[in-house]
């Protein structure tokens, strides 16, 4: 047989074939159409459309009805109504993570505050506090003017390394808040003083007070002039703070227990502090 005869006969059996064929395809798809629309008109959910660029800008909103269609018909898709609920689930577990975090962190802040104000109680509560007093003493020692400066210690523990700088002085009476007293040098030497004891620094020499000064210093009224015993303590408290104690104090006439004239002190308003 001619073999172009043979590919005749050959197209011409498989032609029907693929007719039906494709008029199968055509009625199957058609088929899945209408189930889908049915499906879609049963649940209440709109056709989709075509994709285009209104579709494209309206996509957040069809996304928030997808979601809200899914979460009212959730027989329609289970698999999308797991998923929402999930997104929803881990969104919730986010936010908790964040709020115990914040809570977290101002719980730590709040204990490092009462750590510090318990730190601060303690160390107030326990720590020296050194306090300068000026003594009475004779007033007269060959002119010399003495002065003795008892240092307390008023606190619950020791004060290390105390030292003391002090002088006396004759200067305008009342004192001028803008008056500088001259500075002294301190003491080479520091002391230990004991919770509550008493200790008595070395007495200080300085004005030399002669009859005349003395008139004019204690006897006239309106004096212009007084001594003056000034100075500071510097120590250390047992947690390794450096602290200081300022004072200024002035002289004025008294008599003591035995009759004899003697000189008095008074603390000077504004010229005596302490931290």
């Amino acid at each position: 047989m001619n073999p172009t005869t043979v590919l005749l006969l050959a197209l011409t059996a498989v032609a029907p074939l693929h007719g039906s064929s494709v008029v199968a395809t055509e009625e199957a798809v058609g088929q899945r159409q209408q189930h889908t629309e049915q499906t879609y008109s049963q649940h209440g959910i709109a056709k989709p459309k075509p994709v285009d660029e209104q579709v494209e800008r309206d996509a957040p909103r069809s996304i928030w009805l997808f979601m809200e269609s899914v979460w009212k018909n959730p027989e329609a898709d289970p698999v999308a109504f797991f998923t929402f609920v999930l997104a929803i689930a881990t969104s919730l577990l986010f936010l908790a993570n964040i709020a115990s975090t914040l809570v977290a962190c101002w719980a730590a802040s709040a204990a490092g505050r009462s750590a510090r104000i318990a730190e601060h109680a303690l160390t107030r509560g326990e720590r020296a506090y050194v306090s300068a007093e000026v003594e009475r003493l004779p007033s007269i020692d060959g002119g010399s003017l003495l002065v003795g400066v008892a240092l307390t210690n008023y606190g619950a523990t020791p004060a290390l390394n105390c030292v003391m700088k002090a002088s006396t002085g004759i200067h305008p009476h009342p004192l001028p808040d803008s008056f500088a007293l001259p500075d002294q040098e301190w003491a080479k030497h520091g002391v230990v003083i004991f919770p509550k004891q008493a200790y008595p620094y070395a007495t200080v020499t300085g004005a030399v007070v002669t009859d005349g000064l003395r008139k004019e210093l204690f006897d006239d009224t309106g004096a212009k002039k007084a001594v003056y015993a000034y100075g500071a303590v510097a120590y250390d408290d047992i947690f390794g703070k450096r602290h200081s104690t300022e004072f200024c104090y002035s002289a004025y006439d008294a008599v003591d227990p035995d009759g004899k004239r003697a000189v008095g002190w008074s603390p000077v308003p504004g010229r005596n502090s302490a931290d």
